[in-house]
């Protein structure tokens, strides 16, 4: 298959090969508009690098089918991690694409650029929604790649809400404040969440956005996604605003039971370290003496934990923390949990007392499913009776109990719920 080829493969190391079944999960770049070609493929290869995977491109301007027709002809064929595409001007062509996302269950990046803006930074409305974590980490990718700031933005408005959250409004507006602050905080970003109150959440968006935004949005839950995308939140955006627009679909996966992540070998209790170090140490070591990792990784998994915590605290409020170490080609999550009774100085924005230490080794490849696992235990976190039964815990089988209780409960308190992630409570 010759480079001007409308469909060819990128291998990591940018090689073309010829394209039947693909040997990996690439992600798939689709470009619609040959003018949006480099903006698609230069955010595929962004993305395709932090999961140490290829690029496979799709050039629909050059085929007479359409953009979701040619998707779902090479999903049928291949599996893929992620979609990449241009935004397209036609509605009912963006709602067949994103119905063939939501079917196959693939993370999706839909992209409408307007080319002349001067960027100058990254806006992300977070609402708490299935996708907000992905959503941030989107965002911060194209933040980096652009060379922009970033501000999160939370959404108070006065539509009514789904959930049965506290009757109290005050409270429900703290709660979706903390919430999409902790968001936030587990996302890497450090700066503070811009709270901006309004009648609905699309009006608060645009209040808060300036000329030279990159919006990037949350979708809508998977069901509105797939069958009636028109006057969803990140939709009526698109019609109201020419600002440059980024939407993430997150992939659906497999919901990994906390209970494969964490057991009763693998929870510490009454963890009594020196500083934040020492308890990641302490961790580790648990893990290396109950057969979890190789007991001779356990200084590099240190070393690179704490290079993750110099570049920002992995404190998230809440009396938690989520060290994180990364590696490539692991099969699973792997978890150990430390409860600190007297507390540990992790740093963050608070600087308070540390009790919860999650420390996760996670694949590199499968980012997705550590994001998954780390919103289930933050919405868990968040509810100050949990902290308090967490901490009364005598076993390690009753720390497990809690967690499993409570990760099977409806917290709508706390908990994202299925709406727009965009922004709002």
């Amino acid at each position: 298959m010759t480079a001007s080829s409308p469909v060819r493969y990128l291998s990591h190391e940018r090689e073309e090969l010829p394209l039947g079944r693909l040997p990996e999960l690439p992600v798939l770049a689709l470009v619609s508009d040959r003018d949006a070609e480099a903006t698609v493929l230069r955010a595929a290869r962004r993305m395709a690098a932090a999961s140490n995977v290829g690029v496979a491109v799709l050039r629909a301007y050059t085929l007479s089918k359409s953009p979701s027709d040619i998707v779902r002809a090479f999903m049928q064929v291949n599996r893929v991690s992620a979609l990449v595409a241009d935004w397209p001007a036609d509605g009912d062509e963006l709602q067949s694409m994103l119905r063939c996302v939501v079917a196959r269950k693939v993370q999706a990046v839909i992209i409408r650029e307007n080319r002349s803006q001067d960027l100058q930074r990254v806006l992300i409305p977070t609402g708490g929604g299935i996708h907000t974590l992905q959503q941030l980490w989107v965002a911060r990718e194209f933040a980096a790649e652009l060379g922009i700031e970033m501000q999160t933005l939370h959404v108070a408005h006065d539509e009514p809400s789904p959930r049965t959250d506290s009757g109290d409004p005050e409270q429900r507006v703290r709660n979706g404040l903390r919430r999409s602050q902790i968001q936030a905080r587990i996302a890497g970003l450090t700066g503070p969440v811009q709270f901006h109150k309004a009648g609905d959440v699309v009006s608060g968006i645009q209040a808060c956005l300036r000329p030279s935004d990159l919006l990037v949005l949350g979708a809508p839950n998977y069901w509105r996604v797939a069958e009636h995308f028109r006057g969803s939140i990140p939709e009526a955006l698109s019609r109201r605003v020419d600002q440059s627009l980024v939407m993430l679909v997150a992939g659906q996966s497999r919901r990994t039971s906390l209970r494969e992540v964490l057991w009763n070998r693998t929870v510490c209790l009454d963890l009594q370290p020196r500083d934040k170090e020492d308890a990641v140490r302490l961790l580790i070591e648990r893990l290396a003496a109950h057969g979890q990792i190789p007991r001779d990784a356990q200084t590099r998994l240190l070393d690179l934990a704490m290079s993750r915590e110099a570049a920002g605290s992995t404190a998230v409020g809440c009396e938690t923390a989520f060290p994180h170490i990364t590696i490539p080609g692991l099969p699973a999550v792997i978890g150990c949990l430390g409860i600190c009774p007297d507390g540990v100085r992790f740093g963050g924005d608070e600087d308070s007392p540390t009790r919860f230490v999650f420390l996760l080794i996670t694949p590199r490849e499968f980012y997705d499913e550590y994001l998954g696992i780390l919103a289930r235990i933050a919405q868990l976190m968040l509810l100050p009776a949990v902290r308090s039964s967490l901490l009364a815990c005598r076993t390690a089988d009753d720390v497990i109990r809690v967690l499993d209780l409570e990760d099977a409960a409806p917290h709508t308190a706390a908990g994202p719920g299925n709406g727009d992630s965009s922004g709002g409570e």
